[in-house]
């Protein structure tokens, strides 16, 4: 099932993925994380991202999980929570984005090795999408107020 986050009572703001993850934390160390097209603000100064320049990073679930703990509110990002073991192949010319990406509000995910994909859209939305139903259910579960994407209305 995929989701739109808004307003929720359990999150300080629904972009900050320490809070957005907590109901499936525990799961998150079976992956590893692409991140792109991200920007953000935070008075963090020891954020693991490095790779400002490149505009993407790949985290082992350890960093991704000490990066979602950070006071880190994304304006924009893409997320995906990928199976360690398998190799995360990108295409430099052509990597996943979210600002001015139509495909994001539809059902399919836009790497089809990642098993969770989250957007921060604007500031103002957050979707994330699962392919596992027990993860999705316990999101579901913790969330009730989440939206799901395919009933959503501008």
């Amino acid at each position: 099932m995929n989701y739109i986050i808004q307003k929720l009572k359990n999150l300080p703001y629904h972009t900050h993925l320490g809070s957005l993850l907590k109901p499936i934390e525990s799961e998150l160390k079976e992956y590893q994380f692409l991140i792109t097209d991200y920007l953000f603000l935070s008075p963090e100064k020891d954020l693991p991202i490095q790779n400002f320049s490149s505009n993407y990073e790949i985290f082992d679930a350890e960093k991704f999980l000490e990066l979602a703990q950070k006071d880190v509110k994304f304006n924009y990002g893409y997320f995906a929570a990928i199976p360690k073991d398998k190799e995360i192949v990108l295409d430099l010319e052509n990597l996943p984005y979210v600002e001015g990406n139509p495909e994001i509000w539809y059902n399919d995910f836009l790497r089809d090795d990642a098993e969770i994909e989250i957007y921060a859209y604007d500031g103002s939305y957050s979707l994330i999408k699962f392919k596992n139903s027990k993860l999705s259910n316990t999101f579901a579960e913790y969330f009730p107020e989440a939206e799901l994407l395919e009933n959503f209305q501008f």
